[in-house]
């Protein structure tokens, strides 16, 4: 079986199993690198750990850049997804995040199935997201206006038991 790969771009996050304390993937980036505890591959150097402000991972560049950090996940089912995002400026259909939360391989240039959620859009919303060969399909439309304001903070909660994935989101202040 091939693994599955997670992705973070500039969000924080842990992984559990069935809401018990068994954890396949937990890095809250308080250790400050990308090294160990779990090891995190890909664009390490277009990323700043800020352990001062508890663990905030953070972009390290100025444009318009695509850049990820992958860690391997044994298990897509029975597993649950948290993570905080804030956000300085104003989402729109060409200013958004994304957050792989399973792909193929270990790059989202590469990988050929994938899932994701999307932070931002027309409607300032919260998506889940499913690509194969390039094409994507939303699985879950989220609340539209969430991310409406210049300066956001979300919290997103993201399960998946038996086939089913359920997407919770929360506007934090």
């Amino acid at each position: 079986m091939k693994p599955w790969y997670l992705l973070l771009l500039s969000l924080s996050l842990y992984c559990t199993t069935k809401g018990q304390a068994l954890v396949h993937v937990y890095d809250d980036f308080l250790d400050g690198n990308f090294a160990e505890n779990p090891t995190w591959q890909g664009d390490t150097t277009a990323f700043v750990i800020l352990p001062e402000n508890g663990g905030i991972l953070r972009s390290n560049v100025d444009s318009a850049t695509t850049c990820y950090i992958s860690t391997p996940c044994t298990t897509l089912d029975s597993t649950e997804w948290n993570l905080t995002a804030s956000f300085e400026y104003s989402t729109s259909s060409v200013n958004y995040s994304v957050f792989y939360v399973a792909m193929d391989d270990s790059s989202p240039q590469t990988s050929k199935h994938a899932y994701y959620i999307r932070m931002g859009n027309t409607q300032d919303n919260i998506s889940l997201y499913y690509r194969e060969n390039g094409k994507s399909t939303c699985l879950i439309q989220g609340r539209e206006g969430l991310l409406e304001a210049a300066h956001s903070k979300v919290h997103v909660r993201l399960t998946h038991n038996n086939g089913t994935w359920t997407l919770y989101t929360q506007k934090l202040h």
